[in-house]
């Protein structure tokens, strides 16, 4: 079977990478690569399992998200949809399984398969109540779905509204592939409504460019013009709903900005027609901060963070329960 050939793309998440620092950019897009290979180099290993590694906030978002994106494909199947209870019981036990799988090293065998936390790879004290309490926020978050108008509004569509629910996909932009994963998109007396949920603090103008590209996506997709669509962030930590203004999209406008950030990507390459990078061209950030939050931060011998300490990776296998 032939190797997956890195090919260059664009997404929302890919140019907040870029732009927050070149290093962890070329780490995850291009250093990596090929790191789940058996003939991979220690190197490519290395950095592919780092690339997999979430945080609390980050897995605290996945497993809200993957638990909403199951009961809505209830309803598109048309299936009897579970109880609220159950839903929360299996959250707790997918938490669970996630942890102990973490906190045991376990993510070294599948990393894209089995959930590591930066914390336990990075052996960070975290307190007993902060992860009773994040599993709370999760179930919280959950539940402020489950009880939203939003969910009994969707919940009265028919198999054919619902356009898509979570699911990674990509559309061509003048041979530029733009990757997409619209958390909920349905159709509505001709209106297609594209929803966001966010489980944690939201910046307004990055939600904002983020569903102007989704707006482009189902422009291209379905046709849709701006006074047809409805651009809404649910952010289920403070139960808030609100829309984004589409008066003033201008498609052509979002169409040669994301074009103008793939070129800066672009340029930094050694090969931009074989997408080929290497890893001195992209230097790291100078923001420690930035630094101290990275999954990379154990293998990336440059960073500043680096220069003052000498951070090992190693893993915390205490037994214990939190929730």
């Amino acid at each position: 079977m032939p190797k997956l050939v890195n090919e260059f793309a664009w997404s929302h998440s890919r140019n907040n990478a870029f732009h927050e620092c070149l290093r962890r950019y070329y780490f995850s897009y291009y250093g990596s690569w090929h790191g789940w290979e058996p003939d991979a180099s220690a190197r490519q290993k290395e950095l592919y399992l780092h690339n997999k590694l979430i945080n609390r906030w980050m897995w605290k978002g996945k497993v809200v998200h993957d638990e909403i994106k199951k009961l809505l494909q209830q309803s598109v199947r048309g299936q009897q949809p579970q109880g609220l209870d159950q839903h929360l019981e299996q959250i707790t036990q997918r938490m669970r399984k996630d942890f102990k799988n973490s906190r045991e090293g376990r993510n070294a065998l599948h990393p894209s398969k089995i959930v590591g936390l930066t914390e336990h790879h990075y052996s960070e004290v975290v307190t007993d109540e902060t992860w009773k309490t994040l599993n709370q926020e999760v179930l919280q978050c959950f539940q402020t779905f489950w009880h939203s108008e939003l969910f009994a509004d969707i919940s009265t569509l028919s198999k054919e509204q619902i356009l898509e629910v979570d699911t990674l996909t990509s559309f061509d932009l003048d041979g530029l592939k733009v990757w997409v994963a619209l958390d909920c998109c349905c159709r509505k007396d001709g209106v297609v409504h594209i929803y966001d949920w966010k489980t944690g603090n939201s910046d307004y103008g990055a939600t904002s460019e983020q569903l102007a590209c989704y707006a482009l996506y189902a422009h291209a997709r379905w046709g849709i013009a701006p006074s047809h669509l409805r651009l809404i962030e649910f952010n289920l930590a403070r139960n808030e709903i609100r829309g984004h203004d589409t008066a003033g999209l201008d498609f052509e406008e979002i169409r040669q900005r994301i074009l103008t950030l793939a070129q800066e990507m672009r340029d930094r390459l050694q090969h931009p027609n074989t997408n080929l990078a290497r890893e001195e061209d992209f230097p790291t950030t100078e923001n420690p901060c930035v630094c101290k939050r990275c999954r990379f931060r154990g293998v990336c011998l440059d960073s500043p963070l680096n220069k003052e300490t000498n951070p090992t990776d190693s893993h915390s296998k205490e037994d214990r329960t939190y929730f």
